[in-house]
């Protein structure tokens, strides 16, 4: 009988070092937390942080900056520490920067797929590159070589499948195979572009300032001159799901029309700049700044309204804004690096936040949203990466 116990007993820390060596997750279930909900959301599963071989990995989910679902299912995870991915069907993480020197792995920003389902990676440094489910390629080894430079570049992935670069040559699209002619604003805009900049002179104009635009003549020719002005201060991208493009700036907000080849300029408002732009279900464009700024644009009605979450969280003051999500259920989650999670509830004109104070799992910083193709929400909070149903 003691024989067979001890055999058990064998069998089972056998299975269990197996399991660490794998790279499985060390998950710890809600239920034995008894959190339940987050943001009238219930909870799936919490991702703390990942074990290999007994010895965690560098807390990658602490500063997850990007999540993505490919088409085949496996999860993307980007951070300043690393990139990861998850196959949910096997329970399994990998860690692409474990076993390697190269500081690419290490400061992630934005990841894409292209329509031949390789995975487009941008670092802080604009460096980037691909992978074709082997191996990691520089942009440049494509067949034909990507014209994207080694700086100053935006990386996005399009409604259609494509995806666009913002660099200083202008912008273009790449659908797999093929990179589309650069285009870049004309002079007009670009004087347009100009004379908003010099009307900043404090924030009581550029508030006061009308939502005018200037919208591109075909017929005039761009300049050298003109070429890098504007597009060297984009900061992030987005097409919308009426095929527009839209980039934020340090000056301006703008939106390119490919049908109509038309470049049409915003002023910023409230906003200091644009670091973030997102499509609600409602189709409205939402633009965020780094100083807690926010700012809604209806196109169907030409409306904006801007928000300023400092003024509804004088105490904590949010400013770095980080992502946005609209869940089914119509509220609005903003995700900010130093003020937690920001709950909008439209209907009821509410504002709460949920951080270390008030919420059971730990939330101090909110860098990432993102849904899969599930329908769950997948949200970087701090200590790691909560999964939610709807």
């Amino acid at each position: 009988m003691i024989y067979l116990v001890i055999r058990v007993i064998a069998a089972c820390a056998l299975v269990l070092s197996c399991l660490a060596s794998s790279g499985s997750p060390a998950i710890s279930v809600p239920g034995n937390e008894g959190w339940g909900y987050f943001a009238n959301h219930r909870i799936l599963r919490f991702y703390r942080k990942v074990d290999h071989g007994g010895k965690q990995s560098r807390l990658f989910i602490d500063s997850a900056s990007v999540i993505i679902q490919e088409r085949k299912g496996v999860f993307w995870v980007g951070s300043l520490l690393g990139l990861y991915t998850y196959d949910e069907k096997r329970d399994m993480w990998f860690d692409f920067g474990r076993d390697s020197d190269e500081k690419f792995f290490r400061s992630v920003k934005t990841i894409c797929q292209d329509k031949l389902g390789r995975i487009w990676l941008k670092s802080l440094r604009s460096e980037v590159k691909f992978f074709d489910g082997r191996n990691w390629h520089n942009a440049d080894e494509l067949h034909p070589p990507a014209a994207i430079p080694a700086d100053n570049s935006v990386m996005f992935a399009g409604k259609d499948d494509r995806l666009w670069f913002v660099t200083d040559a202008g912008l273009t699209a790449f659908d797999g195979s093929e990179w589309s002619s650069p285009v870049s604003p004309p002079e007009n805009v670009q004087d347009a572009y100009t004379a908003l900049a010099s009307r900043y002179t404090d924030q009581r104009e550029r508030s006061s300032m009308e939502r005018s635009s200037i919208v591109k003549d075909p017929g005039r020719e761009k300049t050298g001159r003109y070429a890098n002005e504007l597009l060297s201060t984009i900061y992030c991208g987005l097409q919308a799901s009426d095929g527009s493009v839209w980039l934020g700036s340090k000056k301006a907000i703008i939106r390119f029309e490919p049908n109509k080849n038309a470049w049409t300029l915003f002023p910023l408002g409230e906003l200091f700049d644009v670091r973030l732009i997102y499509e609600d279900r409602q189709r409205r464009l939402w633009f965020a700044d780094q100083q807690g700024h926010l700012s809604v644009y209806s196109g169907m009605k030409h409306l904006w309204q801007s928000y300023d979450l400092k003024t509804y969280f004088p105490q904590v003051q949010p400013r770095e804004i980080k992502a946005i999500y609209q869940d089914k259920l119509g509220q609005c989650m903003v995700g900010t690096a130093d003020g937690g999670l920001v709950i909008f509830l439209e209907k009821e004109n509410k504002w709460k936040m949920l951080g270390d104070a008030n919420s059971a799992p730990p939330v101090y910083g909110v860098n990432a949203i993102a849904e899969d193709k599930m329908g769950r929400i997948w949200i970087s909070v701090g200590h790691g990466i909560l999964v939610l149903g709807q």
